[in-house]
């Protein structure tokens, strides 16, 4: 237990800020584009039951951002989604020795500072739609 409490101290606001950096404008529009896969894997992700909400409303903050309907949002809150959710949903695209953490993080608590970071731009999450999971 332990060993697991060690790790998520690293888990913070300065942890996604500075590893968020190399994020482009360019993977707003692949996350987008996945976000039916990225909600399917999460929800299959027992530590992310209760985060489906959550990640609704972020997903919707992205796809808004991408289609020009919320400016008020800065880039770097941006940044820190969609390093996230590459993070979370396909961590074999990142590069293990800039993220030396890879396999060791606990994601919901990754989901969960991230979701803190961004929660100012957010609606709350009574108001937003949920879209159902169809599980084949």
């Amino acid at each position: 237990m332990n060993d697991f409490n060690q790790y998520l101290t690293r888990i913070s606001p300065d942890f996604i800020t500075r590893n968020s950096k190399r994020i482009k404008p360019e993977d707003i529009h692949r996350i987008t584009e996945n976000e039916e896969r990225i909600r399917t894997i999460l929800s299959h992700h027992s530590k992310f039951q209760d985060w489906i909400p959550e990640l609704d409303n972020v997903l919707k903050l992205v796809k808004d951002y991408n289609q020009g309907k919320r400016k008020d949002v800065p880039f770097p809150v941006i940044e820190a989604i969609i390093f996230t959710l590459f993070f979370i949903y396909q961590p074999i695209e990142l590069s293990p020795d800039f993220y030396p953490i890879v396999g060791q993080i606990d994601d919901a608590a990754l989901f969960a500072v991230c979701y803190l970071m961004a929660k100012d731009y957010l609606p709350p999450v009574h108001a937003i739609q949920i879209t159902p999971v169809i599980i084949d």
